[in-house]
């Protein structure tokens, strides 16, 4: 890591502060800058704001970054946290870095998913086609969706493992 410009100790998730206003937060083995809010915080905080359960943000953090169980996460994990800004097909917008930022625009994204379920590819409680692939002509399958909260998670990120991908999950 050092090789690449990341610095040690790296910060777990739950050790995790920021400073919401000057983006300063407490990664390689810097201080808690004044001012700053735990991830636990700042995720709480956006979940009442935008009246979003918080394990629905837990769970976009994990299957953006693996910042759950990741226990050495580097820092660009925490910059692109949710992967709002951060398409498929192009690098991540500048605009939206930074752990406090992620998590508040990934909320806002959600809540106009669920004040606007059907404005959407991908509706809760039927069946919806779900592509393996930012390329359409790798296909897809119906899934059933069963709520509000997986349908904006398949409308965040519009995609889903096929079977050789599950069959080979670390892989190649």
């Amino acid at each position: 890591g050092e090789a690449r410009g990341v610095h040690f100790p790296l910060t777990c998730l739950k050790e995790y502060h920021e400073n919401p206003t000057t983006k300063e937060n407490n990664l390689e083995g810097r201080g808690i800058p004044a001012g700053a809010m735990s991830a636990a915080h700042i995720i709480w905080a956006a979940g009442q704001q935008h009246n979003i359960n918080p394990q629905t943000l837990i769970v976009l953090l994990q299957k953006e970054q693996a910042l759950v169980t990741d226990d050495w996460p580097w820092p660009i994990q925490f910059r692109a946290a949710t992967g709002y800004g951060c398409p498929d097909t192009a690098p991540c917008d500048a605009e939206y870095y930074g752990f406090y930022n992620q998590v508040q625009n990934a909320d806002r994204q959600f809540r106009s998913y669920f004040n606007n379920p059907n404005s959407f590819n991908h509706v809760p409680f039927q069946n919806n086609f779900v592509r393996w692939h930012p390329n359409a002509a790798c296909g897809g399958s119906q899934v059933f969706i069963e709520n509000r909260a997986t349908a904006g998670l398949y409308n965040y990120t519009p995609y889903q493992p096929n079977g050789t991908a599950l069959s080979n999950i670390y892989g190649a």
